[in-house]
């Protein structure tokens, strides 16, 4: 597995998962670490993932490997700390329009990790030719909030579930 999709920032190493690794996050978080090169973390899966949103994404990389990049991608601080993930919830729509999400576990969060990973994403998927994202959250997660406006997004109405509001951000050519 060193053929691996990364992304680089100043603080951060992001890692495209794949199907094999979301296997070994399910079967065998050890290896899961060790492929990735960082120490095991207390807090994991962070907030809001399960066992559910983990086969939903190995079924969707299972069923094409064009995939890799608009799944999951775990979020390590550098140098060997896995802090959390973000992703999207697929390819863009015919429309160029794509969701990002993004959890960072507890210990890590208020640092600015989950900004600087959402930055890093946002320009990956303009690269690839997304125009529209959208965020989802519950109002009472100032923090989440707070992640999309340091990137840009403003309201854009109510979410997809009761309860959940949304957040969008137009890509263009020139965003850096």
């Amino acid at each position: 597995m060193t053929d691996l999709l990364t992304l680089e920032t100043s603080r951060l190493r992001l890692v495209a998962a794949n199907a094999s690794l979301l296997h070994l996050e399910l079967e065998d978080c050890g290896r899961l670490y060790s492929i990735l090169d960082v120490g095991a973390p207390t807090e994991w899966p962070p907030p809001l993932n399960d066992d559910a949103s983990l086969r939903y994404f190995i079924k969707i990389l299972e069923q094409d490997i064009t995939y890799a990049g608009w799944a999951s991608w775990y979020v390590i601080e550098k140098p060997h700390a896995l802090a959390g993930n973000c992703g999207f919830k697929g390819k863009p729509d015919a429309a160029g329009m794509v969701e990002i999400g993004y959890s960072i576990i507890p210990s890590r969060q208020r640092q600015g990790l989950a900004s600087e990973a959402v930055a890093a994403l946002l320009a990956w998927c303009r690269e690839r030719g997304a125009k529209k994202v959208i965020a989802e959250t519950f109002p009472e997660l100032v923090s989440s909030i707070r992640v999309m406006q340091k990137n840009g997004f403003v309201p854009d109405g109510n979410g997809s579930e009761p309860g959940v509001i949304r957040y969008c951000r137009l890509l263009s050519p020139q965003d850096q």
